[in-house]
């Protein structure tokens, strides 16, 4: 809980610390730490958020960017073996499930009347609906696999990386009874491909977050779609004028 709390003040400092250099220096490019975050929000949203959400990119960008920061942060932070780090809270599937159980939230509570009617009601041949409703089935399960795929994976892809890394440490005490030097040459490669993988992790890091906000960002387009009804008064109004 303490390294939660942690991880919340430090997303919380980064992005005051953005917006506090634009009310000061106005669009001024910021440097150091800060542009580093600046760049980090710039290639989220214009890389990620605004081509797949469009025109609702405003809409969502802060829970996602949140979402980010906060994954990200917490990853890095379970890298760190002493405090404040330590906890791997993204290997703790608790904390990637309530993640996704907002994420899944989001989708479903704003998602449009056309993303409902393809849940209930798909464009399918009629005998796939009526008598038997399979498409109904299948589309309704699969709103609940969504979530399940984000915890399951960011919680599996960061826990495997600390499990390979205590299992190489561990070979040193498993190995020390075969003697002093077995145990030297066992310590020296342990260490090493240890160092190698907490490396590894670090880029992980970054993967993970990005491919959950990536992940969530899709389930919210995919809920925001409109159906030709939806769009004919606006093409009528391009039309008109």
């Amino acid at each position: 809980m303490l390294a939660i709390f942690i991880s919340v003040f430090i997303v919380m400092w980064m992005v005051l610390k953005v917006a506090a250099w634009y009310r000061s220096a106005g669009y001024k490019a910021p440097r150091k730490f800060t542009g580093a975050i600046e760049a980090m929000i710039e290639f989220i949203y214009k890389g990620v958020i605004k081509p797949t959400l469009g025109e609702q990119a405003p809409r969502f960008a802060p829970y996602l960017l949140t979402v980010f920061f906060f994954i990200l942060v917490m990853n890095l932070l379970g890298l760190i073996v002493i405090f404040p780090g330590g906890a791997n809270l993204t290997g703790n599937i608790a904390v990637t499930l309530v993640l996704s159980v907002i994420t899944f939230l989001i989708v479903n509570i704003f998602g449009t009347k056309h993303y409902w009617k393809e849940i209930f009601w798909p464009d399918v041949p009629l005998w796939l609906k009526f008598p038997i409703p399979i498409m109904p089935i299948i589309e309704l399960f699969g709103i609940f696999t969504k979530p399940a795929a984000l915890t399951v994976r960011l919680f599996a892809n960061m826990m495997g990386g600390h499990i390979i890394v205590i299992v190489l440490t561990l070979l040193i005490f498993i190995l020390a009874v075969m003697g002093p030097v077995v145990t030297g040459a066992t310590t020296v490669v342990s260490i090493l491909f240890s160092i190698f993988m907490l490396l590894i992790d670090v880029l992980v890091s970054f993967v993970q977050a990005y491919v959950f906000t990536m992940l969530s960002t899709l389930f919210i387009a995919l809920a925001q779609e409109k159906g030709h009804e939806e769009h004919k008064p606006l093409k009528q109004k391009q039309t008109n004028n």
